[in-house]
């Protein structure tokens, strides 16, 4: 009886070894890792960005200033014409550019003075855009063989294979010393 209960217990260890050795080799080659798929998409600034005319430093011209000694020759003034160019309002559209970006300005001047000084640029430069897919298998049931040790009386092993879902389980088992089948059968409580 003795030997027979050793063999019993040798049989399920080596089956279990079994099992969880062709567990892992087939588990790795079917639950896929999460798999990460990366693409770049190049694309090309379309928008114009426009700055406010606060943040916009002109700089000032140099002014050459006469000797104090100035020879006047007389000619005719249109005086009204002087005041006319003076009191108009001139837009100048100007436009810079290199391989990275373009950069476009209105400047308006009014009476000798810079009255509204509009600035937008748009990069030529193409930017990158990463995404990242990743696609995770969430496996929701499956087969598990094992087996049961009764604490009290540990020559009643038994063997048993469970049909394992989110909800529940079921299965079967055999107990060689008992030579019976059991049904198992169980809900889920609580998942962790």
């Amino acid at each position: 009886m003795k030997l027979q209960l050793k063999l019993i217990i040798a049989a399920s260890v080596v089956i279990i070894v079994l099992s969880l050795v062709l567990g892992y080799q087939i588990g790795r080659k079917t639950v896929n890792q999460p798999e990460n798929n990366t693409q770049t998409v190049f694309l090309y600034d379309t928008a114009l960005v426009f700055l406010p005319s606060d943040t916009i430093f002109l700089p000032s011209d140099t002014l050459y200033m006469p000797p104090d000694t100035i020879t006047i020759h007389p000619i005719p003034v249109d005086t009204a014409a002087i005041l006319k160019d003076y009191n108009t309002k001139y837009i100048y559209n100007w436009t810079n550019q290199d391989s990275n970006i373009i950069i476009r300005g209105n400047t308006q001047i009014h009476k000798n003075r810079i009255v509204g000084n509009d600035v937008n640029y748009q990069c030529l430069q193409p930017q990158t855009v990463i995404t990242n897919t990743s696609t995770v298998n969430n496996y929701n049931s499956s087969i598990m063989l094992g087996f049961d040790i009764p604490v009290s009386e540990a020559r009643h092993i038994e063997l048993e294979t469970l049909y394992i879902r989110k909800r529940g389980y079921i299965g079967i088992g055999y107990t060689p010393m008992l030579k019976s089948l059991s049904i198992k059968a169980g809900v889920t409580l609580v998942q962790l």
